[in-house]
């Protein structure tokens, strides 16, 4: 079955991700002699049409009574009006309409975080630019069995060269995995296993420092 897309929807709408709450509609369209053309009823299946190829990667299948149902219409979709007009241009075909939505509307690329209301846009040259928020990470306790990648113990080996990894590395775990609720939760655990040892170097040297809940780890002294 054939599909179609909507004619420079990337263009216009600048979205880092699909299913966004919000799609932008220009005003000049209404100056638009081609939309000003179409009857009153195309018009709304246009804008209606704009909205869900926001949610499909803005590919549809070319069946008007399977777009129809989409957008809630009440009276039949000409889309034969709409390709004549350049608003749409078809596609490839493809087999089903169901193949159709299975690929453009239920993929795990959708699933991700869709754009927000909160999220700003600032506009470039008359042009709109949406712009997301990075994810925030997420603290974690220190996992079972845990121990210094190979590029972590290659910088403890240079910047702490009098700690033993491997014995400082079972102290760390113990510790970590013994403290209860949030106080053994970590966003980074890397960066708190560079602090651990250069405290515990810093103890060795007799410049023991404690750490913020008041533990002082112990280096190898030699």
């Amino acid at each position: 079955m054939k599909t179609f897309r909507v004619k420079n929807f990337e263009k216009f709408q600048h979205y880092k991700d699909r299913n966004p709450p919000w799609i932008k509609l220009y005003n000049d369209v209404l100056d638009d002699y081609a939309y000003a053309s179409l009857p009153d009823a195309s018009k709304y299946h246009l804008s209606a049409i704009w909205l869900l190829a926001s949610r499909s990667n803005n590919s549809l299948p070319f069946d008007p009574q399977w777009i129809a149902n989409r957008i809630n219409a009440k009276s039949p979709v000409d889309l034969e009006i709409l390709v004549q007009a350049g608003f749409i241009v078809l596609e490839q075909a493809l087999q089903t309409p169901e193949q159709v939505a299975s690929k453009t509307l239920h993929t795990p690329e959708q699933s991700a975080r869709p754009e927000t209301e909160t999220e700003t846009e600032t506009e470039t040259e008359g042009e709109g630019r949406a712009r997301t928020s990075a994810p925030r990470p997420k603290a974690s306790r220190l996992p079972d069995g845990w121990l210094p990648s190979a590029e972590l113990a290659e910088w403890t080996k240079r910047e702490c060269p009098r700690i033993d990894c491997r014995v400082e590395a079972e102290k760390f775990r113990d510790y970590w995995r013994s403290k209860p609720g949030s106080s053994g939760v970590k966003l980074d655990w890397d960066a708190t296993w560079r602090n651990w040892v250069r405290k515990a170097q810093e103890f060795g040297k007799g410049k023991a420092r404690a750490s913020p809940d008041g533990y002082v780890p112990m280096g190898n002294s030699g």
